[in-house]
This record gives structure tokens, C-alpha cells and sequence, in this order.
């Protein structure tokens, strides 16, 4: 209100189911306007826990664990989704959101079936992270390529890390399947540029506060 209209709130039986409706008619009488506001559920009692209990974003609450939000940009990524999905689901407390940018194969499908979040983004891999990023319910990220299979504990691992004050950001260590010298000398050069110089690439698993990457940009 712009004005004080001390008659609102008079003869009204409050702490009653009727006192909506009597404010209504007394707004009604007096000829001004109201605009309704979204209905919401109050939690005056322990059994009104129950509205919240299964609701991502009161996780901490109730488990004790930070919910991590896990964001994976897809391109046709049939032949590699279907093990990373299995070995995210080894955690406690946390959502997979699945960001595809148009495939063809049977990625979405394959996420869909795992239980993943499913969303259609174009506009390249930075819009589907972005995408991913804005959707998700968790106060943790971690952006995580369709090929790369985090370690076992990946999940309390994070949450280990980011609980530390002076943690911005986060990835893991980088290695591959591939036993060739070539790719250990890769794996050799890709660890020192994270240990040192900090510039973790996308491979590794980039993981940070939703709220850091919101004030970043």
C-alpha cells in the first residue's frame, strides 16, 4: 500500500481459514485494487515438513549433503552417455542434467531412461552449459563432458573441497584410457597446467558453487 488503510484490518477473524476472503471484501468495499500473489505453503507444524522433504533445494536439510547439480552438454553422445550415467548414479544427493544440442543417435533417449533431466538447448556448447547451469536446483555444479567418467566418492569429494573458505573452483586430475606415450606425456603436460598455472580444461570436470558461477557471469 501507498497509504495506511487501518479499516483492512479490522473485524477480522484472525487466525482463521476466513481471514483471505474478509480482507477481500473489506479491499472490495473500500474500491481498491488487489493483485494476488503465487500461494505458497506454510510450515507452522513438524508434519508440514512433508511439503519439502523431496524437494531438491532443502537436500542440506534433510540428508545433511549439499545437492550437486551434475551438467553434461551432449552431441550425439549415444556411445559414451549410457557409463558416465551409470557411474554418476553411485552418489548420494545429487541431479543429472543433461543439456543436448540437437543429436541424432540415441543420447536423449539414453538420458531420459536413466532418469536425467533432459534439456533441448542450441546455440553450441557454452549455451548448453549455461542452459544446464540456469535449471539447476543444486548449490554445487560440476560441468562434466559426456566422455569423461569422474572417480568413485566423486561427489563427496567436491563437497570436501568446496567446504574449504578459500576453494573458488575446482576439477579433478586428467587421465585417459589410452596407454600410448603420447598420452601420457598429454596427461603429464594437462596436470601440471592445472597444479600450476590453475587453467583446468573442460575434460577434467569443472566444479564450483551455483552461486559463484552466478556472480561470475
Amino acid at each position: 500500500m501507498k497509504l495506511f488503510h487501518p479499516e483492512l484490518f479490522v473485524a477480522i477473524d484472525w487466525g482463521t481459514g476466513h481471514v483471505y476472503e474478509q480482507t477481500l471484501d473489506i479491499i472490495k468495499r473500500l474500491g481498491l485494487n488487489a493483485a494476488e500473489l503465487p500461494l505458497f505453503s506454510d510450515l507452522d507444524r513438524p508434519d508440514d515438513l512433508a511439503v519439502i522433504c523431496n524437494d531438491p533445494r532443502f537436500t542440506d536439510v534433510f540428508t545433511g549433503k549439499s545437492l550437486l547439480s551434475v551438467i553434461i552438454p551432449t552431441l550425439n553422445e549415444a556411445a559414451a552417455l549410457g557409463r558416465v550415467l551409470d557411474r554418476l548414479q553411485r552418489a548420494d544427493a545429487i541431479e543429472v542434467i543433461v543439456a543436448d544440442g540437437g543429436s541424432r543417435d540415441d543420447t536423449r533417449k539414453i538420458a531420459v531412461q536413466a532418469g536425467a533431466r533432459l534439456l533441448e538447448v542450441s546455440g553450441g556448447r557454452a549455451a548448453q552449459l549455461n542452459a544446464g547451469a540456469a535449471a539447476a536446483k543444486g548449490r554445487l555444479l560440476l560441468f562434466l563432458h559426456a566422455d569423461t567418467l569422474p572417480p568413485d566418492g566423486y561427489d563427496n569429494l567436491i563437497r570436501l573441497a568446496l567446504e574449504r573458505p578459500a576453494t573458488v573452483a575446482g576439477a579433478f586430475r586428467f587421465k585417459t584410457d589410452n596407454s600410448a606415450a603420447v598420452m601420457r606425456l598429454i596427461e603429464l603436460i594437462t596436470n601440471f597446467r592445472s597444479a600450476v598455472l590453475r587453467w583446468p580444461y573442460g575434460d577434467q570436470g569443472l566444479f564450483m558453487e551455483k552461486r559463484v558461477f552466478d556472480e561470475m557471469g
